[in-house]
């Protein structure tokens, strides 16, 4: 029954211990990415932040486990979250805002870059469901 009382361990914890103890893992990385994706203010310096580490060091770790730059890689994981929402026929304006976007017209410029189309007509080439 001792452990009635125990803390629950958070998982900003759990992420810093695994730091400190060397263990940087793509699933946390990960996590913490999509965790924060919503944010508009978050970017590859804040990421290193999270981690404890230099953007430099996180620059080698994420290569390492990503074979990309950290900012590829949050665009990676905005770009795969905004196409899911979008082929749930979500409003461009609400999925730029979910995968933070500030404004609708960054979110279509950087999705156009990304997949080579606007996000209306990638919605219109997926069945409605």
């Amino acid at each position: 029954m001792c452990g009635a009382f125990a803390a629950p361990i958070s998982s900003a914890y759990l992420q810093l211990t695994a730091i400190k103890g060397g263990i940087m893992t793509k699933s946390l990385v990960e996590g913490i990415i999509r965790q924060h994706i919503g944010d508009k203010q978050f970017c590859v310096k804040r990421l290193a932040l999270m981690l404890h580490i230099s953007n430099s060091h996180l620059r080698k770790i994420v290569h390492q486990l990503f074979h990309v730059s950290p900012r590829r890689l949050i665009q990676r994981i905005r770009m795969e979250i905004a196409s899911r929402l979008l082929a749930e026929h979500e409003k461009i304006q609400v999925v730029a805002r979910m995968v933070g976007y500030g404004s609708d017209r960054a979110f279509r410029g950087a999705f156009r870059r990304d997949k080579g189309m606007a996000p209306k007509a990638f919605q219109k080439l997926l069945p409605t469901p």
